[in-house]
Formats: C-alpha cells, sequence, structure tokens
C-alpha cells in the first residue's frame, strides 16, 4: 500500500507540481487576474497538446545508444 505513493512521491516531487498554477494565481493583480489564469491554463493546455501528439514519434525515434 506504501509503495504507489512512495512511487508517486519519488517522480512527481522533483518536478514543478502545482506551483506554477499557484503562481500564476497570485501573481497577476485582481483587475486582470481572470485574464491571465485563463492564459496560463491555456498555455498549459497547449503544451500538454503537443506533447501528446509528439510523444510516441519522439519515443520512437530515441534508440538506445551503445557506449
Amino acid at each position: 500500500i506504501y509503495a504507489p505513493s512512495d512511487l508517486f512521491a519519488i517522480f512527481y516531487s522533483p518536478g514543478e507540481g502545482p506551483v506554477p498554477f499557484t503562481y500564476s494565481a497570485e501573481a497577476f493583480p485582481l483587475y486582470i487576474h481572470d485574464i491571465g489564469m485563463s492564459f496560463a491554463t491555456a498555455t498549459t493546455w497547449f503544451w500538454n497538446f503537443i506533447l501528446s501528439i509528439t510523444w510516441l514519434s519522439l519515443v520512437l525515434a530515441f534508440k538506445q545508444q551503445d557506449a
């Protein structure tokens, strides 16, 4: 029961995690908060889309390197 949560912590913790959303939520003044958050969300969705489209071709392009 501890192994999945440990693996999640090991692989998720070194990354940024929820920090970009937390930062962008606090960084924009109230009068443009909604525009800033929509831009931050759209940027995240855009790069997620690009990654999902190119992931398979990137995985297939990388081969094992011999030393």
